[in-house]
């Protein structure tokens, strides 16, 4: 059962946030604005999640190497393939991090802070800290991904 499907009796289950397609900057604005204030402070951190994990030097990076030609959300193989964007569908994790790459260069974040801030959020003793300022700092991106298409869920899980 997927996320927005009914239980008879109860209401369905779906998180405003995981459905957001759109690729209008001024809806993507005020989408982003909304989701950072409904996680109170945890703000952009709990808003993009895993985010970070998919930015150069991020985790998952490494983790996908291996399989760099594969597709990073299968429809087939997920009950939430509803939430994936188009663009993920057809794409592979090497177009995928290509993507976040341009991304990155297109929304003007600069690189060496962004590195530094990957590098200090696994520090144990700056984690939480500096993963909230990365978040913060990541937002750009995310914005940049979104406008190009890829939807809140392809980049937040």
């Amino acid at each position: 059962m997927s996320g927005s499907e009914s239980v008879p009796g109860f209401l369905p289950v779906v998180d405003p946030f995981m459905i957001m397609k759109e690729t209008d900057p001024s809806v993507i604005d005020a989408q982003i604005a909304a989701g950072v204030e409904a996680q109170g402070e945890r703000g952009a951190f709990g808003f993009l999640n895993n985010f970070e994990a998919n930015l150069p030097g991020g985790m998952y990076r490494s983790w996908a190497e291996p399989q760099m030609d594969s597709t990073p959300k299968d429809p087939t193989e997920s009950l939430e393939a509803e939430y994936f964007s188009e663009r993920i569908k057809h794409s592979t994790w090497r177009q995928f991090f290509e993507d976040i790459d341009q991304a990155t260069v297109q929304s003007g974040v600069d690189p060496v802070e962004l590195a530094r801030l990957i590098e200090l959020s696994k520090v144990k003793d700056y984690h939480g800290e500096a993963q909230r300022e990365l978040a913060t700092f990541a937002l750009p991106i995310y914005r940049q991904l979104r406008i190009m298409g890829y939807a809140h869920y392809d980049l937040v899980h």
